[in-house]
């Protein structure tokens, strides 16, 4: 049965992309926007602002932009300053954000939330904080599904080095995927991209 609008459109939705404002931030945007998303990205701290409370509240799709460059990553197994730091931008923010955005999804009956990850280095430290994020998704779809709330990720595989300036549009397209109601019914769920699966 064909769709009776045009596919991935967004007209209405408000988008907030919570993270760094990067090159791939700013191909998520352009694909939301293009999609007919208001689209903001803001400064996010913590603890969080009246401000930032209220943008939470008014977003419907919410996006967790957690890709972290290798430079930025902890190697130390006993530097717990980079660990915790890695721990706060993966973990205890999204899960702050997810805490302001998701009771007034559920009013609304509809969200979308979705992860944005990196292929870390196989580290013990970062090992385990991925394993956190993957398993905060899982439970938090699982939780969320009966309200028309759906919690899904994107893992882009980057050799552990900067984004693959060709990978992005890929991961723009899948979150725009993800933020539509042709995905109504995937949740949970993480997609892998990375050069090693393209035809090129």
């Amino acid at each position: 049965m064909p769709f009776a609008k045009e596919p991935y459109r967004l007209e209405g939705r408000a988008a907030l992309i919570a993270g760094p404002a990067n090159e791939l931030s700013r191909q998520v945007a352009a694909a939301l926007t293009a999609g007919g998303a208001a689209v903001s990205q803001p400064l996010i701290e913590l603890p969080l602002s009246s401000e930032m409370n209220a943008c939470l509240e008014a977003a419907e799709i919410l996006i967790l932009q957690t890709h972290i460059d290798a430079a930025d990553l902890p190697t130390a197994p006993d530097d717990w300053g980079a660990i915790d730091r890695f721990y706060q931008g993966v973990v205890t923010i999204p899960t702050a954000l997810m805490a302001k955005a998701i009771p007034a999804m559920r009013r609304r009956r509809w969200g979308r939330i979705i992860f944005i990850a990196g292929e870390d280095h196989a580290t013990p430290a970062a090992i385990s904080v991925r394993s956190a994020q993957s398993a905060l998704m899982q439970a938090e779809a699982r939780q969320l599904a009966a309200a028309g709330i759906t919690v899904n990720l994107v893992l882009a595989k980057n050799g552990n080095g900067p984004l693959n300036a060709e990978l992005a549009p890929s991961v723009a397209a899948a979150v725009l995927y993800f933020a539509g109601d042709e995905s109504a019914f995937v949740t949970g769920q993480t997609l892998q991209l990375g050069a090693e699966f393209s035809s090129k």
